[in-house]
């Protein structure tokens, strides 16, 4: 038992050595760290680590190392020697050539591509979280849709989720989507609302709170002088009446529309 722990400890080693040739560029001793290593992992729970600690390695920052080796004329050979073994270890190797083939098709640059696959990555990790009702992801969905940021820029769908995470309580999203209709969807009514929601949050804060307040100021100057007065005070009104919807409301009443036309109206206005 003493002499496969010892082994064990042997295999993890390697692993971290292998790892650190990877950072360094210096494939060819990553690769014969690999060729010392497998005859001494034939079987059991070291074999398993060190396949393991291979899989750990299919990530951004190891793809583009591989990347550089590649450009640098390496060429793709090395990974028949490199990557051996089972079904598991099978799928890094094909999701390294998929990404290599849609790199060779881009016409971006090495850093270019792999930011936006960095990008593209974290989209879908908030996408999976905001689907979940997570209203912190729900507010960075909006900001990706907004942005463009891992996704191709929709402002409809940003305004969707900017509503739904404000509608939420969360702060931020509050005061985005605030700036967001007085800058994209212009309503300064709407703008003003938001804004105000947000500096009455109790989780307002910091430079965001000292920028909404400037903001709103600025967005009730521009309603007065076009004489809104009186839609201002229905919106002043409205701001006291808003209520935080809870996680448990929007997802029982997810695909029921009138529960929502009944929550805006309370409001007097859908903002």
């Amino acid at each position: 038992m003493k002499y496969i722990l010892d082994l064990d400890k042997t295999i993890i080693a390697s692993i971290e050595e292998s790892n650190q040739a990877l950072k360094e560029g210096n494939i060819s001793k990553m690769v014969g760290i690999y060729k010392e290593v497998i005859p001494l992992a034939a079987t059991g729970i070291a074999e398993t680590n060190f396949k393991n600690g291979l899989i750990e390695n299919n990530d951004i920052e190891t793809h583009k190392s591989f990347f550089i080796m590649f450009l640098k004329g390496k060429g793709p050979d090395f990974l028949k020697d490199f990557v051996t073994g089972g079904p598991e270890v099978e799928e890094v190797r094909n999701n390294f050539f998929t990404l290599w083939n849609e790199y060779k098709e881009s016409s971006q640059n090495i850093d270019n591509f792999f930011e936006q696959r960095e990008q593209k990555n974290k989209f879908e990790l908030i996408r999976k979280k905001a689907n979940q009702f997570d209203v912190p992801s729900i507010y960075e969905l909006a900001d990706a849709y907004y942005r463009g940021e891992g996704v191709e820029k929709n402002y409809v769908k940003a305004e969707t989720f900017f509503k739904m995470a404000a509608s939420m309580g969360d702060f931020f999203a509050q005061v985005q989507f605030g700036y967001f209709k007085g800058k994209i969807n212009i309503s300064y009514l709407a703008s003003y609302f938001w804004l105000s929601v947000a500096i009455n949050n109790p989780k307002s804060e910091g430079k965001s709170l000292e920028g909404a307040i400037r903001v709103r100021d600025v967005v009730l100057e521009a309603l007065t002088e076009s004489n809104k007065l009186v839609e201002l005070e229905k919106v002043k009104s409205s701001v006291k009446k808003f209520r935080t919807l809870s996680k448990e409301e929007v997802i029982k009443n997810q695909t029921n529309k009138t529960f929502f036309d009944e929550y805006w109206k309370s409001f007097d206005y859908d903002y």
